[in-house]
């Protein structure tokens, strides 16, 4: 997952044009979404992701879902995105200038 939100905040430099991830945890999916060439609305998903490909067990750690935001110009809606399974927890956490950072936590 950490891989896909570096791949995404990139192309949304190189093709000069706003992506969107979100996460959603009635599902346990997150989906790629880019914005129209008229910049008016989200296109998409063009990829969705299932957390189960990950490996089983793993769920988010957040009620709902969320969004992360990736702009043309690279910068980022900064949020942290948590994963559990029965072994461990982990955090991503985007900040605002794109960067990400992953933290996980043996039980």
């Amino acid at each position: 997952m950490a891989s896909d939100i570096f791949l995404i905040r990139g192309r949304a430099v190189s093709e000069n044009r706003a992506y969107r991830i979100t996460f959603t945890r009635a599902d346990n999916t997150y989906r790629i979404y880019k914005r129209n060439d008229a910049d008016t609305d989200w296109e998409g998903p063009f990829q969705t992701r299932l957390l189960s490909s990950f490996g089983a067990g793993v769920v988010f750690g957040f009620e709902d879902s969320k969004s992360i935001n990736f702009q043309a110009r690279g910068t980022v809606s900064a949020n942290t995105i948590t994963l559990h399974n029965k072994d461990s927890d982990a955090s991503i956490t985007i900040n605002f200038a794109g960067r990400s950072y992953v933290t996980l936590n043996q039980k």
